[in-house]
C-alpha cells in the first residue's frame, strides 16, 4: 500500500487489468480541491478567484496569483512578509495591509478558473499586451544547448507528486547554472507556475533575476504572460507552445524553447541567449 503524508495525495482501491488478468490494488491518486481565494484589503473583502488546485503549497499559490495577475505591486517581494495568509476548509484568505495600493482592474479575471485555464476572464487578447505594461526581460543568460535537456530531467526527478499519480503539472524557477531553486506541483498548469513564482517571493526573491522557467506540460498563453510579468529570460517547456505564447514571448524579450528531448529541441523566439559549446 502507498503511504503519504502529504495533501497532494490519496490513496484509492481501483481495479488494475493487465492484459492477462485483473487485480485490485491500492493506487496514489492526484488530489483536486476547490478553492476560493479571498482578499481582505482596506476593510473591503473579495472573493477574487475560485479555482480547482492541489491543495497544498496554498500560501505560495496566493502570493503568485496575485503578483503575476499585476493586483499587488511587483517591484519588490519584500512586502509580501507583511501579507497574511490562512488556509483552511476550501479557503484562502490573503489580508492585505492598508499601507499597500492594489488594483484589482489589472486582473481582469472573472471569479471562476479551471485547473487548464485561469485566462478564461479575459475580455480581449489585446489585454494580455497592455497588462505587461512594457515589461521586457533584460538579456543577461545565455545557456549552453547541450545542458537544456538536463535541466528538463532534473525537474523531472524532483516530481515528487507526478512519479506517485502521474497526474499533475510541474513548474521550476533554475539559476544560470542549470540548479533547482524553486519547484512546485499541482493539478494546473497555471497554478504550479503561480506556486513557483509565490514560493520565490515569500523568501523575498525576484523570480526574475533567478532567470530561467522550466514548464512540465506545454507552454499555452497565461504561462508565458506570467513569465513575462515576472521578467524572466528563458522559459523551457518539454510540450509545444501556442501562436500567442509565441508573440508574448517574443514581444517581451523571452526567449521560449519547446518539445525538449536528449537529442533535439525548438527554439521559437530570440535564440541570442542560446549557445553551442561544441
Amino acid at each position: 500500500m502507498v503511504e503519504t503524508h502529504h495533501d497532494g495525495i490519496d490513496v484509492r482501491t481501483v481495479n488494475r487489468y493487465d492484459g492477462k488478468e485483473s487485480s485490485i490494488i491500492n493506487d496514489a491518486i492526484s488530489v483536486e480541491a476547490a478553492l476560493r481565494i479571498i482578499v481582505e484589503h482596506r476593510g473591503e473583502v473579495t472573493l477574487f478567484s475560485t479555482t480547482l488546485c492541489t491543495p497544498q503549497d496554498l500560501e505560495d499559490l496566493v502570493i503568485g496569483l496575485l503578483w503575476s495577475e499585476g493586483v499587488v505591486p511587483n517591484s519588490s517581494s519584500e512586502i509580501f512578509s507583511t501579507f497574511t495568509i490562512s488556509s483552511e476548509n476550501g479557503e484562502s484568505h490573503a489580508i492585505i495591509p492598508d499601507s499597500l495600493e492594489v488594483d484589482f482592474s489589472s486582473s481582469g479575471r472573472l471569479q471562476h478558473s479551471t485547473p487548464s485555464c485561469g485566462w478564461c476572464g479575459r475580455t480581449s487578447v489585446d489585454e494580455v499586451m497592455e497588462l505587461l505594461s512594457g515589461k521586457i526581460s533584460r538579456t543577461s543568460i545565455t545557456l549552453a544547448i547541450q545542458d537544456i535537456s538536463d535541466m528538463v530531467e532534473r525537474v523531472k526527478i524532483q516530481q515528487s507528486i507526478f512519479a506517485l499519480t502521474g497526474g499533475v503539472h510541474a513548474s521550476a524557477l533554475l539559476n544560470r547554472a542549470g540548479d533547482i531553486e524553486y519547484l512546485r506541483e499541482d493539478i494546473g498548469r497555471h497554478n504550479a507556475v503561480d506556486k513557483t513564482l509565490g514560493s520565490c517571493l515569500r523568501d523575498g526573491r525576484i523570480p526574475g533575476e533567478i532567470g530561467i522557467l522550466v514548464l512540465s506540460g506545454r507552454a499555452g498563453l497565461e504561462l508565458i504572460h506570467k513569465a513575462a510579468m515576472a521578467e524572466i529570460e528563458i522559459v523551457i517547456s518539454v510540450g509545444a507552445p501556442t501562436t500567442m505564447a509565441i508573440d508574448i514571448a517574443r514581444a517581451a524579450n523571452i526567449t521560449l524553447i519547446g518539445f525538449v528531448k536528449t537529442d533535439s529541441m525548438n527554439i521559437y523566439t530570440h535564440p541570442q541567449r542560446i549557445r553551442s559549446d561544441e
